[in-house]
């Protein structure tokens, strides 16, 4: 359930304690106020089955997990004795690789391929060590990762139709609150106290804001016009943050120059 559909929920909920505290002798009012207390047994009816549905998924992910990995240790044992008998049968290693995907089809093809492999030289794997059961247990946990995987696509069928089902009950609900809040103000339009804590109990509450500007940097432009710093200072700090400016280019320049202006005077006859 979304942060809307709380809210909404919370709505409901604030009207129908109103309504029960500041009955409305309307008959129109009195089927929208039983409208909107149905809406609230529903909407609480259909989150539960869709937290459940999603609990359900969640379990499936993980059982899937636990048996996949049970199923490829499982096929590896395979694999590891099927090598033993390559001089024996030549290219019988290549029908028992397992793939290098990390997928569950393609685990599960695997699986399968190397079972209906292995039947076809069941007696000399049996012959190699492995159990006289081992196709019925690998066929058990083919099975039982089918079985997660069911489980996982039924929690999620269960969770997407109580979504939908709840926005459905909810849209039903607000359509009754909405004309409620006609009846209700039409009803207590000489009351200003009632009016005033039904508009509070009517009242949706806003979500969070989801965004949160950024606060103004100051910079060398607008330095000057924030506190009173000379207009002189200023342009030293916009120049001196620009290492590649034309005045501190032509000031290295000029360093340069003078420079080799002392080294030439300095040096002797000789050296020239």
């Amino acid at each position: 359930m979304n942060q809307k559909i709380i809210r909404k929920l919370v709505m409901f909920q604030c009207v129908s304690r109103f309504l029960s505290e500041h009955p409305v002798a309307i008959p129109r009012a009195i089927a929208a106020h039983a409208e909107i207390v149905a809406g609230i047994v529903n909407l609480e009816a259909a989150v539960e089955s869709q937290i459940g549905g999603r609990a359900r998924a969640a379990g499936g992910v993980d059982l899937r997990e636990v048996r996949a990995a049970s199923l490829r240790e499982f096929l590896k044992g395979i694999n590891r004795t099927a090598r033993t008998l390559e001089e024996e049968i030549p290219g019988i290693t290549a029908q028992f690789r397992l793939p290098k995907s990390g997928s569950y089809p393609a685990l599960i093809a695997s699986a399968q391929a190397i079972l209906a492999a292995a039947e076809r030289i069941q007696n000399a794997l049996i012959e190699c060590g492995l159990a006289e059961d081992f196709l019925a247990e690998g066929a058990a946990l083919i099975e039982e990762f089918q079985l997660a995987t069911a489980q996982k696509h039924a929690g999620r069928i269960h969770q997407v139709a109580a979504t939908a089902r709840l926005h459905a009950r909810a849209a039903s609900a607000m359509a009754a609150a909405i004309k409620l809040d006609a009846y209700v103000r039409n009803h207590f339009r000489h009351d200003p106290e009632l009016l005033a804590a039904w508009r509070h109990a009517r009242h949706i509450q806003r979500g969070p804001v989801g965004r949160i500007e950024a606060q103004a940097i100051p910079t060398p432009a607008t330095l000057d016009r924030s506190i009173d710093v000379p207009q002189q200072l200023v342009t030293t700090i916009s120049l001196s943050e620009r290492p590649n400016s034309p005045r501190n280019t032509c000031s290295s320049a000029g360093a340069s120059a003078d420079q080799m202006k002392d080294r030439s005077e300095y040096s002797s006859p000789d050296s020239a």
